[in-house]
């Protein structure tokens, strides 16, 4: 009797590497670059193969006998180089609209899928041997940079300082082959334990990942029953026009994390004395503790409910006009779906698009002037629809904390906190293609031309496909932004100064004698689902924006106790000891550019821009 094989025993039988590229610019036309360094290593073999251009890359390629997967930590980049260098020696495929439907390949042939110029989820290159070689992303299921899977701030840079070019691997010096050799080990441990253990998954990114897991936690046949084909999505007229379905105007709904920064010290060091501190407080996993804890829409919605009904849910479409009630923090959000929401102090005949919760707590938090509930949708809801789930993968992640397994902390968070965004991930999309560039045909500048000829040039058409239920994403979301709000009520009520929010995270000073009362009103454990963590405790603070702060145990000091988000070093050594005036701070940040060969990080002066609002209200 033939014994059944395992799947990791299968896997390791795959051939599947994990790869990256050092490449630069050339000193003759910096408008040129290449790759001068390639490495390529088997997942869960000690052989690798090192090269010295993209050419030797390829040449290796064309020798594989067999379908092979290879991942580059961070494709947007690397396949720049790719897709250059197919351009000149492949015929290109257009991939197919329809999903799930396969382009046939042949002999030296490629194709991408690709959402957006740069998004780059999959290339695909059947080499010379006819085996299709699958060029794909590590970082989009790990979400983790090879610096913070390496655990150190910032990589060292590798020193370019030698002449001329490698004539041959053997020159090739053990500084550059161990610089590029931690990169792919870094994240061949990490990517190994993230195949093993989410075995039933094909996704390409780890929000794709999460929702397969959760989908087989709760069985397909209840989620399909609970959440599919519940909320009608648009149409796709001639490829071109949408027509709206019930999906996009849910879509008003649904509004990203709580961000917001105090703009009473908006660019200014706030200090503390002896008896204060800054204080970081961050939920422990919010969205799966909401999923934990939360009443959950499904099923189909309920447009025939009266103003008084059963349903514990609803959503409420509501003109307003209201102002913040005096020492209150505003979370109205001006626009859904925005990349730099603003939270309205003040609303005159606006229309807002509100959770039935997050109505109630507006009317607590503003002075209600005016308002009409022009629509009211229900639905049927429950909570602890994905307990198991998330108990699962918390329990896990204590674990793994105590034992000191960073790979499988690393999954366990990464898991739950991507299960739900799926969930409101847009139906529509842009598939891009390359297509020739026309005889004579005008370009914009900057656009982006591929091939060494410059003969490609990128197109789109638009695409659909089955969406989620987005009611999902919208009760989540506006259920953890009132956790914050709240939570940071509470701060403010035992004496803490608001200073910034992020999504999570809750920065403010405090008296320390006050802080001792604060946390008997907080629920804080660091190992317990939904409870808040104590992050860091700082003597300076710095904000300047959304996502843009710094904190310091030493003022300025790059070694001691610090955290930060947004903010390049170099700018530091300008404004030492200065304040930060918002739309006046520029600094040095490196920007993608792409130019002949692939894609460059060119270093531009950026000015600070504040986008939050300007009210002085708290």
């Amino acid at each position: 009797m033939k014994k059944e094989t395992t799947f990791e025993e299968r896997l390791r039988k795959k051939s599947i590497y994990v790869a990256d590229f050092e490449t630069r610019t050339s000193k003759w036309n910096t408008e040129k670059t290449e790759v001068w360094l390639s490495y390529a290593e088997h997942l869960f073999e000690d052989k690798g193969q090192l090269n010295i251009s993209i050419r030797g890359f390829f040449n290796w390629i064309d020798t594989l006998k067999q379908p092979t997967t290879i991942y580059f930590h961070n494709l947007n980049f690397d396949g720049e180089f790719i897709l250059n260098y197919l351009c000149d020696i492949s015929n290109y495929l257009k991939p197919n609209k329809e999903k799930n439907k396969q382009i046939k390949m042949e002999k030296n042939t490629f194709t991408n899928m690709s959402d957006g110029v740069s998004s780059h989820y999959e290339l695909k290159y059947c080499n010379l041997l006819g085996n299709i070689i699958r060029f794909q992303d590590s970082y989009k299921l790990l979400v983790s940079s090879v610096s913070s899977l390496q655990g150190v701030e910032e990589k060292d840079k590798i020193n370019y300082d030698w002449l001329g070019n490698y004539k041959d691997v053997s020159e090739v010096s053990e500084e550059h082959k161990e610089y590029i050799f931690s990169d792919v080990r870094t994240v061949k441990k990490n990517l190994q334990h993230f195949l093993i253990r989410l075995e039933k998954t094909k996704a390409l990114t780890a929000a794709g990942s999460a929702l397969k897991n959760l989908k087989d936690s709760i069985g397909v046949w209840n989620f399909n029953n609970y959440f599919k084909n519940k909320i009608k999505p648009g149409v796709l007229k001639d490829n071109k026009e949408l027509i709206p379905g019930e999906w996009n105007y849910f879509r008003n709904y649904y509004v990203g994390g709580y961000c917001l920064n105090n703009p009473n010290y908006e660019g200014k060091i706030v200090r503390c004395n002896q008896e204060e501190q800054i204080m970081v407080l961050d939920f422990n996993s919010l969205y799966p503790s909401v999923m934990k804890f939360e009443e959950l829409p499904y099923g189909f919605p309920i447009y025939s409910c009266k103003n008084e009904c059963e349903h514990k849910l609803n959503l409420l479409e509501i003109r307003l006009t209201a102002r913040i009630k005096p020492g209150r923090i505003p979370f109205i959000p001006e626009k859904a779906n925005h990349a730099n929401i603003r939270w309205l102090s003040v609303v005159n005949n606006f229309t807002c698009y509100f959770t039935n919760d997050f109505w109630e707590e507006v009317k607590k938090a503003y002075e209600i002037d005016f308002f009409k509930i022009d629509k009211k949708i229900c639905f049927e809801s429950k909570k602890g629809m994905f307990s198991d789930f998330i108990d699962t993968w918390m329990e896990r992640k204590v674990e793994a904390k105590k034992q000191g397994d960073k790979a499988e902390y690393l999954l366990d968070k990464t898991i739950p906190n991507s299960s739900y965004g799926k969930f409101g991930m847009d139906y529509l999309r842009k598939q891009m293609f390359l297509r020739n560039l026309k005889e004579n045909e005008k370009v914009n500048k900057g656009t982006t031309l591929y091939g060494s000829k410059g003969q490609y040039i990128w197109d789109f058409e638009f695409t659909t496909s089955e969406p989620e239920y987005i009611p999902m994403a919208i009760w989540i979301t506006s259920h953890a932004k009132l956790w914050t709000v709240r939570a940071i009520e509470t701060v403010q009520k035992y004496g803490g100064t608001f200073l910034y929010s992020d999504t999570d995270s809750i920065h403010y000073k405090i008296e320390k004698k006050m802080w001792e009362i604060l946390k008997t009103k907080l629920n804080i454990d660091s190992s317990k689902v939904g409870y808040l963590d104590l992050e860091g405790v700082y003597k300076y603070h710095i904000c300047w924006g959304r996502k843009r702060y710094i904190e310091f145990d030493k003022l300025w000091s790059t070694k001691r106790n610090k955290a930060f988000a947004g903010v390049n070093m170099n700018m530091l050594k300008e404004y030492k000891n200065k304040d930060f005036p918002a739309g006046k701070v520029k600094f040095k940040k490196l920007i993608p550019k792409k130019i002949t060969g692939g894609i460059i990080l060119e270093e531009k002066e950026v000015k600070i821009i504040n986008y939050e609002y300007k009210e002085d209200n708290l």
